[in-house]
């Protein structure tokens, strides 16, 4: 008896997976079939991603081969901060995109001496990011900029297997959609 037991478990397990597959091929379909954004986004009609008010537009080549890890955090300080990481098996991280607003962001320098102080200031290039200054870190594959006020945007690369110029492409990508759809009219 306990083997037919084992069985059912077995079968109920199988068809448990199989429904949920379902439902991620049909939610995937469902997301398929929505409207998607246009705009002047780097003449791309779809964005890759779409990251707290951000679209993605562009990933490094074969970045997309890594899985893919999304985390939003808020805390009573009317700071959030949000970002997508692509990652192998499950600690090396491969690029990230991190959105954070906060209310103590008014300049760049307030970003790189809260959140940037490991690097050290010589190792950073003032560079232009699409009309933003940006820090960019080529030894580290950090680029980071306010994109205004109150909301800052850092993209990282690993070092060892991107370029600088396809970390700053990757970065150039990441466009702010209320800035996509003001510029549109």
């Amino acid at each position: 008896m306990r083997k037919h037991q084992k069985r059912w478990i077995a079968v109920a397990g199988a068809t448990a997976i199989s429904l949920a597959g379902l439902g991620v091929l049909g939610s995937t379909a469902a997301a398929a079939d929505r409207p998607q954004p246009t705009g002047p986004a780097a003449g791309q009609q779809n964005p890759s991603h779409i990251l707290d008010g951000f679209d993605i537009g562009h990933l490094p080549p074969s970045l997309d081969r890594y899985g893919v890890r999304a985390r939003s955090v808020a805390n009573g300080n009317g700071e959030r901060s949000s970002s997508i990481t692509w990652v192998e098996g499950g600690d090396t991280v491969h690029g990230k995109v991190s959105i954070l607003r906060a209310p103590y962001l008014k300049a760049l320098s307030d970003l790189q001496e809260r959140n940037y102080t490991h690097l050290a200031p010589g190792s950073l290039k003032k560079v232009d990011n699409e009309g933003k200054t940006a820090y960019l870190s080529e030894g580290t594959g950090d680029i980071f900029w306010l994109e205004e006020p109150g909301l800052a945007v850092a993209v990282y690369l690993r070092p060892e297997k991107w370029t600088a110029e396809e970390l700053t492409a990757f970065a150039a990508s990441v466009e702010h959609r209320h800035a996509t759809a003001s510029s549109a009219t």
